[in-house]
């Protein structure tokens, strides 16, 4: 199920749901509450500044997203 925060769009792939699930299995919520914030803010900023996303993978497990 896709998630949306202030507008933006938590990205939806078994990548971003393990990742997430390792981060609320091994730090304290504070921890995982904080990187959420750190995400959103970026994102926010991006958005802000006129700054597109682009996606790229070089396999199906290692994909990024920049900002152009």
């Amino acid at each position: 199920m896709t998630e949306t925060i202030a507008g933006v769009t938590i990205p939806d792939s078994r990548l971003v749901a393990e990742a997430t699930e390792l981060v609320r299995d091994s730090a304290p919520p504070l921890l995982f509450h904080h990187s959420r914030r750190v995400f959103l803010f970026g994102m926010l900023q991006g958005t802000r500044r006129g700054l597109t996303r682009t996606r790229s993978c070089s396999t199906s497990a290692r994909c990024s997203t920049t900002w152009a």
